[in-house]
């Protein structure tokens, strides 16, 4: 993979899906199905249920498609389907040993833009 910090991609992917709760008075933690979980215990790098949340709520966002395939994984931006070859706004090459690091390596890059863009 490309640049990856493991704790950073939790984190973004808890913030991203607004469960991340850091009051600066206690450990920072996730909220999922009502249990805590602090930033080591994150699986968003390595369990496909964690994962899913994460392209479901990429998903559910106006104008992006995420299409996956063995061992490339694709964020659209659905705006500019008029040309299929440069509408691929976040592109995990096929150099990935799985599919489910293309598609974490996907959303690694979709949620850096993101949290500059946003």
């Amino acid at each position: 993979m490309k640049t990856f910090n493991k704790s950073k991609y939790n984190r973004l992917c808890a913030e991203f899906l607004d469960n991340w709760s850091d009051t600066g008075l206690e450990p920072a933690y996730y909220v999922k199905n009502g249990k805590g979980y602090r930033l080591s215990e994150l699986l968003f790098d390595s369990d496909w249920n964690w994962i899913m949340e994460v392209v479901e709520k990429i998903e559910s966002l106006e104008n992006y498609y995420i299409q996956i395939e063995e061992q490339v994984c694709y964020i659209y931006d659905i705006t500019k389907f008029d040309n299929i070859q440069t509408n691929a706004f976040i592109i995990s090459d096929n150099k990935h040993n799985s599919k489910k690091e293309a598609v974490v390596q996907a959303i690694w890059e979709f949620l850096n833009w993101y949290e500059k863009h946003k």
